[in-house]
C-alpha cells in the first residue's frame, strides 16, 4: 500500500534547503512542556483535595459547598491542562517540522516516513503508537554529527534517550486514559482516591518523559546550530 504522505521527490533529486535556526522554537517548546508538567502536577493536587473533601463530606465534617468548590477547582485545572497540551503540541510540532527540514539538508539518508507524517503520525489511530518514534528517531540519526555508514536509516543505530522518552510517553498515555475513566463518574471517595492515585502515576511518568524530550530537543538543536552559527 502506497504511503499517503510519501515524498514526491527524493532527496537525491531535489536540492537541499538551508539549515534554519531552531533555538527560538526549542526554547518555546521547552517552556510549554514545563508549563504542561506544572499544570499536570497542580491537577494531581486538586484531585487529592477533591478526594479528601469527599471523604470528609461522607464523614460529616465537610459541607456540600466545600465539596462543590473542590470539584469546581479540579474541573478548571482539567481545562487548563487541556489548553496547555494543545499549545504544547502546536509549538513542539513547529519545532519538529523545522528540525525535519534541516535534517533532510544535513544528510543524504532518506527518512523512513514522508514529511506529512511529522504531523500525521500523532493523530492517525493505531500507527500513532510507533510512527512518532520513527519520525524523531530518523531526525536524531540524520542530525547526529559523523558519517552514516548506510543510507538505510532502519540499519543506523538509534538513541536510547529517544526510545525511552517514547516508551514512557505511551505508558503515561495509557495510564492517564485508565485513570480518566475512573474519574468521569466517581461514585465514592474511594473511586476518587483510586483515580487520583492512577493519575499521579501517569503524571510522574509523563514528567520524566517530558524531561527526556527536552534533552532530545536541546541536543538536536545544538547539532543544527553548529550549521547555522556562521550562515548569513
Amino acid at each position: 500500500m502506497a504511503d499517503p504522505f510519501a515524498e514526491t521527490l527524493s532527496p537525491f533529486t531535489s536540492a537541499p534547503g538551508p539549515v534554519r535556526p531552531l533555538r527560538g522554537l526549542a526554547v518555546a517548546a521547552a517552556v510549554c512542556i514545563a508549563l504542561s508538567v506544572f499544570a499536570s502536577g497542580a491537577l494531581s493536587w486538586t484531585q487529592w483535595l477533591e478526594y479528601r473533601v469527599a471523604a470528609d463530606f461522607a464523614a460529616g465534617t465537610a459541607t456540600l459547598a466545600e465539596a462543590y468548590m473542590a470539584d469546581r477547582l479540579s474541573g478548571i485545572l482539567r481545562w487548563v491542562v487541556a489548553a496547555l497540551t494543545v499549545l504544547d503540541a502546536a509549538v513542539f510540532l513547529g519545532w519538529l517540522w523545522r528540525a525535519r527540514l534541516n535534517a533532510e539538508s544535513l544528510s543524504l539518508s532518506v527518512h523512513r516516513l514522508g514529511r506529512g507524517w511529522v504531523v500525521g503520525a500523532w493523530i492517525c489511530p493505531i500507527v500513532n503508537l510507533w510512527y512518532p518514534l520513527i519520525v524523531l528517531a530518523d531526525i536524531w540519526k540524520t542530525s547526529r554529527p559523523g558519517p552514516t555508514a548506510t543510507l538505510d536509516l532502519a540499519k543506523v543505530r538509534g538513541s536510547r534517550l529517544v526510545t525511552t522518552w517514547w516508551v514512557l510517553s505511551v505508558l503515561a498515555g495509557f495510564v492517564t486514559f485508565y485513570a480518566t475513566t475512573k474519574l468521569l463518574v466517581p461514585v465514592t471517595a474511594d473511586d476518587l482516591y483510586r483515580g487520583w492515585r492512577d493519575y499521579l502515576i501517569a503524571s510522574g511518568t509523563r514528567a520524566i518523559a517530558a524531561i527526556l524530550l527536552v534533552f532530545v530537543i536541546a541536543r538536536i538543536t545544538i547539532w543544527h546550530s553548529a550549521h547555522t552559527e556562521f550562515a548569513p
